[in-house]
């Protein structure tokens, strides 16, 4: 190389130095000192040139050092691909996101690393890149080198190289992780949406379920009333023993009510899901269980939870029925049970149906949405199975697939200390005679007076109503002196609220029954704050107010109300005979009627 150099040197000179020899020889001694001098200032002024040539190429190496570096560690992949698809770049990074060699990755076809459902779209979307010659950005799913997929996002744009071949620039980015979280926010959405519109017939939900329950607590109570003045086998007994069975069935549709508006469970007791189930299956076992074929695996040491009952029992049964119509003949519908750690058990309810696309899966959970046909369902009730599992505090998931059926998981926290009913502080005394209480209703429902004066007329005791709390403490200061007060939450002015602690504070040792169709937590922590104060949920009826006032007839609380007048048995039977309670009932429920057909629907709605 430095010959060469040399030889090239030695042509140069020669094709440009026109001085002869003898023109040298001629030269002087100084002119010849001064041509040295000139050589060695060249040379030396060379040798700068060399360094500084040297220098700069040292610089411009480790610059391209740093952008090799740079390009390679870069945290996006960078691709460079020529108009056949075929790779003719890539650094470090395309190739630890693809997983593949470097070096094997050129020459090779991007299509490669492309997921075969998102071939068409790759295709289309490298025409427009080439067509447009504008950078453009797509998301589709692409393949490792060991067959995992991933989410990538692809950015590219066209340019021409040295050679005049034109190329695309492409950066490649994982967008697996970002994917996820979307979808996680999205489905947060999609439920604070879903709670918002819960929220919303919530309220509607609770205020028909308020007055529904007012209707049924009238009803309720006097048909077990006159229930019991009837021979039993009788016609006029059948026919009410069916009027009581429907207001019960109407009362649990009520509860079933208030759980779907997002209050707590009407009930709070220890419950075993396994017997829920197993009742559960005896009940379908003879009609829609008959085309399936069922399997339980119920875990044995299974915990307990607490709750309602009677709202779990429904909602499981409809996620049973949904399963069994979703299927056709020999599909198998499993139930299951486990214990989740120490402080969760779960149920799963499984079938082999048809399922539901992902768009359906999406609104399944919404009020009123359903797939059925017109008449064959409401569309309520996945809403109110998850609105029960919220009640109780716990969390509800949902599979589904297109033809391969659909897995329902229901985790609720767990409860394994058996906690003892309240009894209570006084047994209660049935000896003869029983004295007559004077009880306060206090109530704004004109059906709640009606019902209630017959009721405790036909328990033989005294009644006297007020329309609002305002009213009954108006009596109290008055001088009335009652023995026990029935207290309606939901009403207008101060409420059963701001009435329970002024009747406390006037007489202290008052016995309070809070009588009210909507058990929510502000009503269950009054209870829990005042002493000698209980629930009775409406509707009840004549037998369970009975035993709600039989602690105030025991022997001592009998002792402690000289005054009061006594009644026997006898006398009391006399008495409740002469309430014509038919003719009541009809009375209530035609009122109510009358008001939904002028209205086209009850729109007395204070209490919303």
């Amino acid at each position: 190389m430095a010959k060469d150099l040399r030889l090239r040197a030695e042509a140069l000179f020669h094709a440009h130095w026109t001085a002869s020899p003898e023109d040298v020889e001629a030269m002087t001694a100084d002119d010849r000192r001064q041509l040295v001098h000139e050589l060695r200032v060249h040379q030396i002024e060379l040798e700068m040139q060399n360094e500084e040539l040297r220098l700069t190429q040292a610089k411009l190496d480790a610059s391209q050092a740093r952008y090799f570096d740079l390009y390679n560690r870069a945290p996006l992949g960078y691709l460079t691909i020529d108009e056949g698809g075929l790779i003719q770049e890539a650094n470090l990074t395309a190739a630890t996101i693809l997983g593949a060699d470097r070096g094997a990755m050129v020459q090779q076809p991007i299509t490669r690393f492309i997921l075969d459902e998102d071939q068409d779209e790759y295709y289309l979307y490298r025409k427009q890149i080439f067509e447009t010659r504008e950078p453009r950005s797509c998301e589709l799913r692409m393949m490792r080198q060991d067959g995992t997929s991933f989410w990538a996002h692809l950015e590219a744009c066209v340019v021409t190289a040295d050679d005049g071949c034109t190329l695309s620039r492409l950066v490649l980015s994982d967008i697996t992780e970002r994917q996820r979280l979307e979808k996680e926010q999205e489905h947060l959405r999609l439920q604070v949406q879903r709670s918002r519109n819960m929220e919303t017939l919530g309220r509607l939900a609770g205020g028909v379920a308020h007055d529904m329950n007012n209707v049924l607590a009238a009803i309720l109570g006097l048909a077990s009333a006159n229930l019991e003045l009837q021979p039993k086998g009788s016609t006029a007994y059948l026919a009410f023993e069916t009027i009581c069975k429907a207001a019960v069935r109407g009362g649990n549709t009520v509860k079933s009510l208030l759980t779907f508006a997002h209050q707590r469970p009407a009930e709070e007791q220890d419950i075993e899901l396994n017997v829920i189930l197993r009742e559960e299956v005896r009940l379908l076992e003879r009609t829609t269980l008959s085309k399936i074929h069922l399997e339980m695996d119920l875990d044995p040491a299974l915990g307990l939870i607490r709750g309602d009952a009677s709202a779990l029992t429904h909602a499981f049964m409809n996620l049973c029925v949904n399963a069994v119509d979703a299927m056709a003949q020999n599909g198998t519908l499993s139930l299951r049970t486990r214990n989740l750690g120490e402080h969760w058990v779960q149920v799963i309810i499984e079938d082999t149906g048809c399922g539901m696309s992902k768009e359906i899966q999406a609104k399944a959970l919404d009020p009123f949405f359903t797939t059925k046909e017109v008449g064959k369902g409401t569309g309520l009730g996945l809403s109110m199975v998850y609105s029960a599992v919220e009640a109780h505090r716990g969390h509800m998931a949902i599979e589904s697939e297109l033809d391969r059926g659909t897995r329902v998981e229901m985790s609720f926290p767990r409860c394994d200390v058996q906690v003892k009913p309240m009894q209570p502080l006084i047994e209660p005394y049935l000896g003869q005679p029983q004295p007559v209480l004077d009880v306060v209703v206090v109530d704004d429902d004109e059906l709640i007076h009606s019902a209630m004066k017959t009721l405790l007329q036909a328990l033989g005791h005294r009644v006297t109503v007020a329309s609002s709390g305002e009213e009954a403490l108006a009596q109290l200061e008055s001088g009335a002196n009652p023995d026990v007060v029935i207290l309606d939450m939901n009403m207008p002015g101060l409420g059963g609220l701001g009435t329970l602690p002024q009747l406390h504070a006037m007489r202290p040792k008052m016995p309070v029954l809070i009588s009210t169709g909507r058990v929510d937590q502000s009503t269950l922590d009054l209870i829990a704050a005042h002493p000698y104060t209980s629930l009775i949920p409406k509707p009840f009826s004549l037998d369970q107010l009975r035993k709600r006032l039989e602690p105030m007839l025991s022997k001592e609380t009998f002792g402690a109300l000289p005054s009061r007048s006594r009644r026997t048995s006898a006398e009391r039977r006399r008495a409740e005979s002469t309430f014509q309670v038919g003719a009541q009932i009809h009375s209530a429920t035609k009122g109510y009627l009358g008001t939904e057909r002028r209205n086209g629907f009850n729109t007395d709605r204070r209490r919303l």
